[in-house]
């Protein structure tokens, strides 16, 4: 397709070149790309320090640990229920 001339009316034709010109596309592609690929590794520790389901295990254990130490009402107790 082909743009029409309305979409260019505001934009000069040759402006983008000249910034191809000034530094080239492979070069900064590269240094976003370095940039990028930091922020994922960043992200990715996080994650594996922030997992939900590892969370939930976690806690769960540890009320049922909290819970067993807590004396149980008879009513819960006869019932066979928490």
């Amino acid at each position: 397709m082909t743009p029409s001339a309305r979409a260019w009316r505001s934009h000069a034709p040759g402006a983008r070149g000249a910034l191809e010109r000034r530094a080239a596309s492979d070069r900064r592609r590269r240094e976003r790309r370095g940039h990028a690929i930091t922020v994922s590794v960043e992200r990715r520790t996080a994650d594996e320090r922030r997992c939900g389901l590892d969370r939930r295990l976690v806690l769960s254990g540890v009320t049922a640990t909290l819970a067993e130490g807590v004396a149980r009402s008879p009513r819960h107790s006869a019932a066979g229920t928490v």
